[in-house]
């Protein structure tokens, strides 16, 4: 029985369970594919170098971006707090913050509601109406901040960060 490691295939074959390896299979040592897979987990990451030998480095730390956009990707916030946020940030009135913590809709959402098929429209606020919990790549909050911000995408992300209280440092 001898282990075998696959640059293309970006695998390690064991010969005895599989009779055809890649082409360009090495054989590796049962220690060294034992000291792969311990450094792989913990965290390294195997790597095959140009001579098709698997080496562990140290992964790569997300950018700051990155991190930010997995922030945004699973924001949530309950819809009273986000509500209280929307009207500390101007985008409704006091009056409206406590319509759209009911579950109505707000004055200040008309103008989204326009911009949508009749169909997509009242989807949007029986969905509204739904929502306890509001996430932040929400279409219609997507919608509402990109209006507010007269179509400044960089501005709308920048409401909604604020929002939901994303920061990176």
């Amino acid at each position: 029985m001898a282990i075998h490691s696959s640059a293309s295939a970006r695998g390690f074959f064991d010969d005895a369970i599989h009779p055809v390896l890649p082409e360009d299979a090495i054989e590796i040592t049962a220690e060294y594919h034992a000291a792969l897979m311990a450094g792989q987990a913990v965290g390294q990451e195997i790597v095959w170098g140009a001579d098709g030998i698997p080496s562990l480095v140290d992964p790569v730390p997300p950018t700051e971006a990155e991190m930010l956009a997995a922030q945004r990707a699973v924001a949530r916030i309950d819809r009273g707090p986000l509500c209280k946020a929307l009207r500390a940030a101007g985008v409704l009135s006091d009056a409206s913050a406590v319509v759209a913590a009911k579950g109505d809709w707000p004055a200040e959402f008309e103008g989204v509601l326009e911009a949508m098929a009749p169909t997509t429209r009242i989807d949007a606020q029986i969905d509204w109406a739904d929502a306890s919990v509001v996430r932040y790549q929400n279409p219609l909050l997507q919608s509402v901040a990109l209006a507010w911000c007269d179509d400044d995408a960089a501005a709308a992300t920048a409401l909604l960060d604020s929002l939901f209280g994303l920061t990176w440092p």
